[in-house]
């Protein structure tokens, strides 16, 4: 409160934001693309299994989940902003009070992206038939279990895990081996974007910003 009277004394906006407690297992995400009459043309819900940093950072290991709450929720909110094309809105549910409380929000394609259409849902063929005057692929079930996987991101939010006490090695081990797995960036047809986001990530544990 007194920070928040100061940035006002000097004529600063500010918004103050509440840190939801509890695990990142507790976030879950929907997406959609809304046409201009206000028509979902497919709805897709996930959860995260790990962030890194824990509790701040990046999904780096998701999981696709159909949750109808986080799906009935994300519909009304975009339907009470007006929101139209891609949405994405992500929740963690409070454990104070068991509702889902609104984390982040965006109105495009997202990093979870190849998750999305790996999983059975065509989202950026289903823009582009809108918006092109063309009949759109209709999507009512996609893939559930599939799991977006960043590799060295994963294992570094283990080790943040591991000190903690939460999280053992096995269990990370366990937790991974014999899962259908997605990666974002690694396809071996066009090795480039993973190997500058290995260097990048390396870039930043040196001077210390990971």
């Amino acid at each position: 409160a007194a920070k928040v009277g100061l940035a006002l004394e000097h004529g600063l906006e500010v918004v103050a934001v509440e840190m939801i407690p509890g695990p990142d297992t507790q976030l879950s995400s929907y997406n959609t693309f809304i046409s201009d009459e206000g028509k979902s043309l497919f709805a897709f819900t996930k959860r995260v299994i790990r962030r890194y940093p824990v509790n701040s950072g990046n999904g780096c290991y998701h999981i696709t989940a159909w949750e109808p709450e986080t799906a009935r929720l994300g519909q009304k909110f975009f339907d009470f902003l007006g929101l139209r094309g891609f949405a994405n809105v992500e929740f963690k549910q409070d454990p104070r009070d068991g509702e889902l409380k609104v984390i982040e929000v965006n109105a495009r394609f997202t990093a979870a992206h190849e998750l999305i259409v790996r999983s059975g849902v065509l989202a950026d063929l289903i823009a582009y038939c809108y918006l092109t005057g063309q009949p759109e692929p209709l999507t009512t079930e996609y893939q559930q279990g599939l799991r977006l996987w960043y590799p060295i991101l994963d294992f570094l939010a283990y080790l943040q895990l591991s000190r903690r006490g939460e999280l053992s090695f096995s269990q990370w081990v366990s937790g991974i081996a014999g899962k259908p797995l997605v990666f974002a960036l690694a396809q071996l047809s066009d090795p480039r974007p993973a190997f500058c986001a290995i260097v990048s990530n390396f870039q930043r544990l040196i001077r210390g910003r990971g």
